[in-house]
């Protein structure tokens, strides 16, 4: 891009608007390439560099060049190790983006360092409906600080990013997250893969019934099972969550429920026929 001359006529690079480099192992020298050939693309909207072993050095520069975007729609760099100090150089770009709708950090190392860069970034961004920070090794504590910048979000995936985990010799709650996740009255779709809310279900439960549009929700591998979490049977969590006008889909897969807690569950979603698809182990 940085090499092809650019046209005498209207056109060429500096019109394009959409861009797909994923998965193509660029790395951070060729990162630096790139951001400096797309600088002239001022009307770019859409920006995939998924899984392209982005590090700090090559995430910075596609940063810098962010502001050249301001139209950007939609940013996906999942699966590259940006860290934070990554995260860092790229959430002072992101503050130049308004129009941010779609943005993708899954699996990119942020950790909760990171996490309050990215906030800081993501308070201009009214127009974000689709936030992926999903196995970052963020706990409670990075998650909420997110979170408390997003209230319009209508698709949020968290997966992997551990609420239980140790922080500076003591234990994070769920809670944290519970207190802004309960404000996303827009949220159509919920992802809370492996995080370690088993011990907490009862408050989880009671904050994912204050999400009115909700029509799917993935809670698998969260130690919901009787054997490790007592507070609430899955049965009961079952019985509230059919109270949801719009829910149709609930993943509780990997979760080793006990098997009258599924007849029981099964039972009670006999008569709900708006659910396309319940899934349990």
């Amino acid at each position: 891009i940085r090499s092809s001359p650019k046209p005498n006529t209207k056109g060429g690079w500096t019109s394009l608007v959409s861009l797909d480099l994923g998965f193509n192992a660029a790395g951070d020298s060729q990162a630096k390439e790139l951001a400096g050939g797309l600088g002239c693309c001022t009307n770019m909207e859409r920006l995939c560099l998924g899984d392209n072993e982005l590090g700090p050095e090559g995430v910075a520069a596609i940063g810098k060049s962010l502001p050249s975007w301001r139209g950007l729609r939609r940013l996906d760099l999942q699966h590259n190790i940006l860290t934070a100090p990554g995260m860092y150089y790229l959430a002072m770009g992101l503050k130049e983006c308004p129009l941010l709708e779609d943005l993708n950090l899954a699996n990119c190392h942020v950790l909760d360092e990171g996490a309050t860069a990215l906030a800081a970034s993501l308070e201009g961004a009214k127009q974000l409906k689709v936030l992926d920070i999903g196995s970052n090794c963020m706990t409670s504590v990075g998650t909420k600080e997110v979170l408390r910048q997003c209230k319009g979000l209508t698709r949020l995936m968290l997966d992997g990013n551990y609420f239980m985990h140790p922080t500076d010799g003591h234990m994070t709650s769920p809670g944290l997250v519970l207190e802004y996740l309960g404000e996303l009255r827009d949220l159509v779709h919920l992802t809370m893969f492996n995080c370690g809310i088993g011990p907490d279900i009862h408050r989880v439960a009671e904050v994912i019934c204050r999400l009115p549009k909700l029509k799917r929700l993935n809670l698998a591998w969260n130690s919901l099972s009787s054997a490790y979490s007592s507070q609430l049977p899955s049965s009961t969590l079952i019985s509230k969550l059919i109270q949801l006008p719009a829910l149709e889909f609930v993943d509780l897969a990997g979760n080793r429920l006990e098997e009258a807690d599924q007849h029981t569950c099964a039972g009670l979603l006999h008569d709900h026929d708006r659910f396309l698809l319940v899934s349990f182990n």
